[in-house]
């Protein structure tokens, strides 16, 4: 079955134009992992990060790791003097068509050497040699070497994850936010003044993106409170006007005219999202579907559809499809009303929904909803606006002065902090 996911090379570099292809620099060069050094790259990436144990990437003290995801994952290795000291590694982002910088780490002998600059070349060159549209990465807002160095190769911030790693803090677990650096290499879609008639924190954001003067309006999400216990299943005690899509259930064929308002890049209609749903499974860690159809009721008729997707990493709920039927917008509101009880039952942290640009009226809705304005993040030609939920206490995330971060990241994080 076809997914609809933009064209991006599934096949990495070979070795010989990798080689090619990576830069180096005062005796500092950059090759790909090789198959038969994984476990010994596996021990020095313990040994320079021993903290990662703790955080959600943990899986990477595993061997196994490395050679289940060699189709989506390049690791790209630093050689000084003969040993290992330092990596970059790079994966797919198939939804969007880009290029993600997913992880980096450096050798504490080596710091100071310009490694992290380095990298983002190297991340840079990989991205224009596979044909990606866009690249971008995610690093702590106070961090600020990795930042300087996305900033010096034409990166922009544009978007806060709250909530988006764990690290060992005082010996405390917490939950800290992250930035997205992001680069467009086709097109340069966040460039001059914004685009008139945005939302008006949209239009803020924007202008803070870009380096604009203006007035700051901080995002007004909504608290969502009263959400139910945590069963780690999907609810069943939805609202007389709500149900979920059974397996065989035939939906009218109107539905296929309807045009969603949201989706995600890896849902190109309505109708794919419903077929890809109707042979979702079970995932093995907790036996539940990792997506489901809402389906939302009025006087008999089907008036609304909101189809939902658990991260991999089982932290997060997205919208992956939101569509509703002509004149039956304001059946929106009440279905996303819904989005942080649902995640609240399932144990999941957060809600991700993408609405585009200019759709301030669902932007509205959303906030009214819980979900706060956070980023803006560029696909292709066109732009997204990003909201997020998020369900964690204040007392479980740890969230640096504004002072300790780089003034272009402070400009994106300002009055997002949820």
């Amino acid at each position: 079955m076809s997914t609809g996911t933009p064209p991006i090379p599934s096949r990495w570099p070979s070795q010989d134009a990798l080689a090619a292809l990576l830069p180096s620099q005062d005796g500092v060069l950059l090759r790909g992992l090789a198959e038969a050094e994984i476990d010994a790259f596996v021990a020095d990436l313990g040994r320079w990060y021993p903290a990662l144990v703790y955080t959600s990437e943990a899986q990477m003290l595993n061997a196994s790791f490395f050679r289940q995801h060699r189709a989506t994952l390049l690791v790209i290795v630093a050689w000084a003097e003969g040993v290992r000291c330092g990596v970059t590694m790079l994966e797919l982002d198939v939804e969007q068509g880009g290029l993600l910088g997913r992880f980096c780490a450096v050798d504490p002998t080596y710091r100071g050497r310009r490694l992290a600059s380095l990298f983002v070349e190297a991340q840079v060159a990989v991205a224009r040699a596979i044909g990606a549209s866009h690249t971008h990465a995610q690093t702590e807002l106070n961090n600020r070497a990795p930042g300087k160095a996305f900033l010096g190769h034409d990166f922009q911030p544009v978007a806060l994850l709250p909530a988006a790693e764990t690290k060992l803090i005082d010996g405390n677990l917490r939950y800290v936010p992250e930035v997205v650096f992001f680069r467009c290499l086709r097109t340069a879609p966040m460039a001059g003044p914004p685009p008139p008639g945005l939302y008006p924190p949209v239009e803020s954001l924007w202008r803070r993106i870009t380096g604009e003067e203006g007035a700051f309006v901080p995002p007004q999400a909504a608290a969502c409170s009263d959400l139910p216990p945590v069963t780690g299943c999907w609810p069943t005690d939805l609202p007389a006007a709500a149900s979920w899509l059974q397996s065989g259930q035939d939906l009218p064929a109107t539905v296929a005219d309807w045009s969603p308002w949201a989706r995600t890049g890896s849902v190109p209609s309505l109708s794919n999202w419903l077929a890809a749903c109707e042979i979702t499974e079970g995932t093995e860690e907790t036996g539940q579907p990792a997506a489901r159809t809402m389906l939302w009721w009025k006087d008999g008729a089907l008036v609304g559809i909101l189809g939902l997707s658990r991260d991999p990493s089982g932290e997060r709920l997205t919208v992956s499809v939101a569509a509703t039927a002509a004149g039956h917008e304001d059946v929106a509101r009440q279905m996303l009303s819904l989005l942080g009880p649902v995640a609240a039952t399932l144990g999941l942290r957060q809600v991700w929904l993408r609405l585009g640009l200019g759709d301030v009226a669902r932007q509205e809705l959303a906030e009214a909803a819980g979900l706060a304005v956070v980023g803006i993040l560029p696909k292709k030609a066109e732009m997204e606006v990003l909201h997020i939920l998020s369900l964690l206490p204040a007392s479980a995330c740890a969230v640096p002065s504004m002072e300790t971060m780089l003034p272009s990241v402070a400009r994106v994080v300002e009055g997002r902090l949820i």
